[in-house]
């Protein structure tokens, strides 16, 4: 993969070089690394009684697979498979 930064750019292999338009392997690492641990922490907040439940995005942004965000989900995709 291309990258933008210089070969011994400490921002390989971080968050920052990532950011900066580096897709090397290890920056591609640090990026999806960083989007694991930003889905966990979003899941550990979800609470049964949380407005956000039912909806699509909540559904892909916050990985609940609960009844309601689930139908959500399901409908978004009808939706948008009827429409294309």
């Amino acid at each position: 993969m291309p990258s933008n930064l210089a070969d011994n750019d400490p921002r390989h292999g971080a968050l920052a070089g990532y950011r900066q338009g580096c897709r090397c392997r290890a920056c591609r690492d640090a990026w999806n690394a960083w989007s694991r641990e930003a889905r966990y922490r979003r899941q550990a907040k979800i609470t049964p009684d949380d407005p956000r439940h039912g909806t699509a995005s909540f559904y892909r942004n916050h990985a609940c697979h609960c009844d309601r965000c689930l139908a959500a989900q399901r409908w978004l995709r009808q939706l948008t498979k009827d429409s294309a």
